[in-house]
């Protein structure tokens, strides 16, 4: 949980892998146009099986709402890798316009970087690029950093620049959250975790989410308790000690999971969360308040998160305008999702 925060940052801007898994076949047609801006040529199509693959990759990462999990909203499902893919075709041809392009150099710095920040080689970068994420080479990936790069520095040109956050802002929420900037909260925690499959279908991830639904109820009902509940269901290897896991300050627990566990109480016992490998249920033993080890870091961490936000914002309404001045045109049919439904062994 104590993993490195580059990882992290990582594994979660992945949402663009594809995988070599054979698919079965499926007759293809086009659910999306987009023009181009200016009307340098005719437009990009975006076909049904892209839009698949696109899910199926977003599915393999745990990328998912936890509404989209419970109800098995294939249309949500299917509308989000779409935008996706047209997010991408916007970019890449505003930074065709703007004449950016990313260097072979760039791109083999930049995995250096990863290797070097996470301590890995290779042959265990390959391996986690290849087990979770579907890539079958050094190549694919760079392939794939390349492009993703190139994103990076298109959105910072015309996106990144209109978003601001000020030293005031930063200073008061973090004297508001860490009392007077000296203290940080800390919980103790004990969980349940079953891991998602290395190669999952979206009827795998449904079954999980309602085995770990099915448990939390359990719990909360009184049926049975937490501690036995984790030496019984989870699939790590604190199930036998009950789950626990131990202490965790904020500077220390994953952004994701402190947005949970830090808002609930003593003894209570969170719902389903998705996690990058698997589903959790989280139940907090005890709260206290500890020094603040590093005040630079925790500052910097708000900075971040009121950039990331803004940033998700502004880049959100840039795409809108784009799409409108496009002319996207989006012919999602029944057929399409009945489609991606088979595909992916719902």
């Amino acid at each position: 949980m104590k993993s490195s925060s580059l990882l992290f940052i990582l594994l979660a801007c992945l949402v663009f892998a594809s995988t070599a898994k054979a698919e079965p076949q499926v007759v293809d047609r086009i659910v999306a146009t987009i023009g181009v801006d200016r009307g340098v040529v005719a437009g990009t199509a975006i076909t049904r099986l892209q839009v698949i693959r696109r899910m199926r990759s977003i599915l393999k990462q745990g990328n998912l709402s936890l509404r989209q999990l419970q109800t098995k909203d294939i249309k949500a499902l299917f509308n989000k890798a779409l935008q996706m893919l047209i997010q991408e075709v916007i970019t890449d041809d505003v930074a065709h316009q703007l004449g950016l392009t990313i260097s072979e150099q760039a791109v083999d710095q930049r995995i250096q970087q990863i290797k070097q920040r996470n301590g890995m080689n290779d042959q265990q970068l390959l391996a986690m690029i290849k087990n979770t994420y579907g890539f079958s080479s050094i190549r694919e990936f760079k392939s794939f950093l390349k492009k993703n790069m190139l994103k990076e520095r298109t959105v910072g040109l015309k996106v990144r620049s209109k978003v601001h956050v000020s030293d005031s802002e930063v200073r008061d929420i973090f004297l508001r959250r860490f009392k007077d900037g000296k203290l940080q909260p800390a919980v103790e925690l004990a969980h349940i975790v079953i891991p998602l499959p290395a190669m999952v279908t979206l009827a795998q991830v449904s079954s999980l989410m309602a085995k770990m639904r099915a448990i939390r109820q359990q719990i909360i009902t009184g049926k049975i308790s937490f501690s036995e509940a984790a030496r019984r269901f989870s699939r790590d290897a604190t199930a036998q000690k009950g789950g626990v896991i131990g202490w965790y300050s904020y500077e220390e627990l994953d952004p994701r999971i402190g947005a949970v566990v830090f808002s609930m109480k003593k003894g209570g016992v969170s719902d389903v969360v998705p996690g990058q490998r698997g589903f959790h249920i989280f139940k907090v033993l005890d709260k206290k308040w500890v020094p603040l080890k590093d005040p630079d870091e925790v500052r910097a961490r708000i900075r971040y998160e009121l950039f990331s936000k803004r940033l998700n914002t502004q880049f959100a309404q840039w795409i809108e305008e784009e799409k409108k001045r496009r002319h996207c045109d989006i012919r999602v049919k029944p057929e399409d999702l009945k489609a991606a439904r088979a595909m992916l062994g719902l």
